[in-house]
């Protein structure tokens, strides 16, 4: 899919162009593209580099009125009989950096890709939404790779009020 996918893209992108209408380009990623794992080295890589090709499709269509930009899925069950759910060991660990405390969905995936697809995001372009539960937002994964939150732990009725 990773080879498929640029490929199906630029095919696109040629008739969208040629029929002078703009339109929209999206990738799936995942979190994989700008998060390295161990023992996944070809499979980070060739997410990282979908994204960058999407990125420079956003470059290069921009003039055509084409966006083109990314949705990256965190952990998402999708009940597929072609791939074995994950542990319950590692499903559990994983949750508890996940702030939304649950795996994916295929309609959290889907609301993604349908507002990227929308009118509404006509001015996005070169953008990756990840869809991954809020993984990314801060304290907990940032304090697994070493890192110090930047902001003072505060209740949620303060947080209104007050910013870092």
């Amino acid at each position: 899919m990773n080879r498929a996918g640029p490929l199906c893209a630029q095919a696109a992108a040629k008739e969208m162009v040629k029929q002078g209408r703009g339109g929209r380009i999206i990738s799936i990623v995942s979190t994989a593209a700008e998060n390295a794992r161990v023992n996944a080295a070809a499979y980070c890589a060739s997410k990282a580099g979908k994204l960058q090709f999407t990125r420079v499709l956003a470059q290069e269509l921009g003039q055509s009125s084409i966006t083109a930009n990314a949705v990256g899925p965190g952990l998402t069950l999708t009940g597929s009989p072609l791939r074995q759910p994950p542990s319950e060991a590692y499903l559990g660990a994983l949750l508890k950096e996940v702030p939304l405390a649950r795996p994916g969905r295929p309609r959290d995936i889907a609301q993604a890709v349908a507002s990227l697809a929308s009118p509404r995001a006509e001015y996005i372009t070169g953008q990756v939404i990840y869809a991954e539960g809020g993984l990314f937002s801060g304290q907990a994964f940032g304090a697994r790779l070493g890192h110090q939150p930047r902001c003072p732990k505060i209740s949620p009725s303060d947080a209104v009020m007050r910013f870092c």
